[in-house]
């Protein structure tokens, strides 16, 4: 799955302190699982669905990554990477691009 936001990314714009390249590894996870989560929500199967014309994702949806990215990692002690948390923030700026299916 391509990465839309990288750990160094996430780790910026959250303000996250970190001590390690493990925990960078972690930071990571949360990204994969964000990225997974995100398309789900989308109601889609792949983020490339998503795509601008040079391959990067419309600027709400890296700022929804980042969010996500950035609470759940935050509250990694009490969640998992597979039950991410997701703030209304969140829902605010992917709601717009949900693929709903039509009845």
């Amino acid at each position: 799955m391509p990465r839309y936001i990288d750990a160094d990314a996430a780790i910026r714009f959250s303000r996250l302190r970190y001590a390690s390249d493990l925990d960078k590894e972690e930071v990571s996870q949360f990204i994969d699982a964000a990225e997974q989560t995100l398309a789900a929500d989308l109601q889609i199967t792949d983020l490339k669905e998503m795509e601008n014309a040079d391959g990067t994702l419309p600027a709400d949806l890296v700022q929804a990554l980042l969010i996500l990215t950035g609470d759940n990692y935050r509250e990694r002690e009490s969640i998992s990477a597979a039950q991410l948390y997701k703030s209304p923030h969140y829902w605010h700026l992917i709601y717009s691009h949900v693929k709903y299916l039509s009845e």
